[in-house]
């Protein structure tokens, strides 16, 4: 498969820019997302009986740990990669976001290496609080009539950066990721 088709593998071509580079970023970013929406659905379907409660949690065991951080730490890059390679000023909601996973990066590295019920409760509030930013940034891109006068008019929270398989926006991955790190917060509280 050439290079430019598997660019344009996710993307909506109206949508987004042209640069190849930017669209296989796009894309790479839709995968780990659909990885993160699999999981998840994963985990919905374990809780159907104990014991696919107790495969799936035996499948990720202390792997729990590296996903918590590798999340966070993955949406951190793709985000400063698109905002400082290719120029994409975040919008004051995407600001916000970044806040929350940032922050939950630097946190779940420590989590990672001390296991502790006050480190995961402190991630509990940051992963919970984003997608609360998300939902809203979600709901003013699919409707710019409910923008505030908070946001920049000349970056507003209502214009995506891309759009990719028909709705997802940057907006909507930062929701998944935040989702996916309360899940495995969750499913943590169990091993330390």
């Amino acid at each position: 498969m050439p290079f430019p088709v598997l660019a344009a593998l996710f993307t909506d071509g109206a949508t987004q820019p042209g640069d190849t580079t930017a669209r296989l970023a796009i894309n790479i970013a839709t995968f780990l997302t659909i990885l993160c929406w699999i999981f998840l659905a994963g985990f919905l379907l374990s809780r159907l009986t104990p014991e696919l409660r107790m495969r799936f949690s035996d499948f990720f065991g202390m792997r729990i740990f590296f996903l918590l951080w590798l999340i966070p730490i993955t949406a951190m890059s793709f985000s400063l990669f698109f905002s400082e390679y290719f120029g994409w000023r975040p919008c004051r909601l995407c600001w916000y976001q970044r806040g929350f996973i940032y922050s939950l990066a630097v946190l779940m590295l420590i989590y990672y290496f001390k296991r502790s019920h006050v480190i995961r409760r402190i991630g509990y509030v940051l992963a919970g609080l984003c997608p609360i930013v998300s939902i809203y940034h979600v709901a003013i891109e699919i409707n710019p009539s409910i923008e505030g006068p908070t946001c920049d008019p000349n970056n507003p929270c209502a214009s995506p950066w891309f759009t990719s398989i028909g709705f997802l926006t940057t907006a909507g991955m930062a929701l998944t990721a935040s989702i996916t790190i309360l899940v495995l917060l969750y499913m943590s509280r169990d091993i330390d």
